[in-house]
């Protein structure tokens, strides 16, 4: 999964829509709680104010959660995910959800194991709490301790001054994973050291546009070892590589493909291409870049987006460059397996998530 948006609105606690600052109680309690929603319903949330629910499971109120993936339930952008929560796995939408501080008296807090409170006021300033089956209904306190199938909770807040809003989320699945390998992420201050200040510039440069440019998760490393036990870990998705050509980039990126199970598409960084051209031309669905950062734009959406044949055209661009060093160089052409994952899995629970 991948966040691509992530917006912080803390709220000033003198604010008329959000008053828990002014929440006063000797046994005041904070949880962190999660509201999933669609992402269309945020922004109205936020100009005015969570609404009470159209079902009242559990009571009037707003309805929150302490599991990402249960907020996920509600705020998938596809009704039919909606609908059948055992299709979670293996959706491939979006959801948003709102996290929010939500304040009561712990004195006042409120578990019930069956239905049958709907039509009872939450205490003021408590919570109502409740572990439920994948239809929403409560768990009872019989069958809670042995239970085996998927378990929700659902918190219930009827008044508002205990609700505030700190961080809106909408999280997207993604097709793939990019790892980069570049000891040269370390450096941090160039110290007026032309080729690393060069170096540093360019990566500050790349890693801007594909924050800003792509739908897509990029993970940096500055370890091989660190990256190989990443890729280890998330050997299941779909991975393409880039390294630079220092400290054996060849190398981990063959290591990196063993653990993938496939070549999968790959790139090489450098600043001296000539002292790589006999090992990247012996090498499959490779290219090599030397200080273009075009032609890594072109690399990370032409790659991200399977396009083979704009790959092949960027390879031959690539290929005319290097042969002023080199004229009998040739790259060996990108083929259809740069794509094939033969370890991908479908897995997608949300629960994974990491912030």
């Amino acid at each position: 999964m991948n966040i691509i948006q992530s917006s912080l609105f803390y709220i000033y606690r003198n604010d008329e829509k959000y008053k828990s600052g002014q929440l006063h109680c000797r046994n005041l309690q904070k949880k962190i709680l999660f509201h999933g929603t669609k992402s269309k319903a945020i922004s109205n949330i936020l100009a005015g104010h969570f609404r009470h629910a159209n079902v009242h499971i559990f009571g009037k109120g707003v309805y929150f959660t302490d599991l990402i993936d249960y907020a996920w339930y509600y705020g998938s952008e596809s009704e039919n995910n909606r609908e059948n929560f055992y299709a979670m796995p293996k959706v491939k939408d979006s959801f948003s959800f709102i996290a929010s501080e939500v304040y009561y008296d712990r004195t006042k807090f409120d578990q019930v194991y069956d239905n049958k409170k709907s039509e009872i006021e939450v205490p003021n300033n408590g919570i109502r709490y409740a572990c439920v089956d994948h239809t929403s209904r409560a768990i009872s306190k019989k069958n809670l301790q042995n239970y085996k199938g998927f378990i929700g909770t659902e918190y219930l807040v009827t008044n508002w001054d205990q609700i505030l809003p700190l961080l809106n989320v909408t999280v997207e699945r993604v097709e793939f994973l990019i790892v980069w390998r570049d000891n040269n992420f370390e450096i941090s201050n160039p110290n007026g050291y032309s080729q690393y200040q060069e170096m540093y510039d360019w990566n500050h440069k790349i890693k801007k546009y594909a924050a800003f440019n792509l739908k897509t998760k990029i993970y940096y490393f500055s370890q091989s070892n660190v990256a190989l036990n990443f890729i280890k870990r998330k050997k299941y998705n779909k991975i393409i590589l880039i390294s630079n050509g220092g400290n054996d980039g060849i190398g981990f990126i063959n290591n990196a493909r063993k653990i993938i199970g496939n070549n999968t598409i790959s790139l090489i960084t450098c600043f001296v291409a000539k002292n790589y051209l006999d090992i990247v031309k012996k090498s499959e669905n490779i290219l090599l870049n030397s200080k273009h950062y075009n032609c890594i734009k072109e690399f990370l959406n032409f790659s991200t987006n399977k396009n083979i044949n704009a790959l092949k055209n960027l390879q031959k661009e690539v290929e005319l460059h290097l042969k002023s060093l080199d004229n009998s160089f040739r790259f060996q052409p990108i083929n259809n397996k740069a794509f094939n994952f033969p370890n991908f899995k479908e897995i997608g629970t949300f629960s994974e998530i990491r912030f």
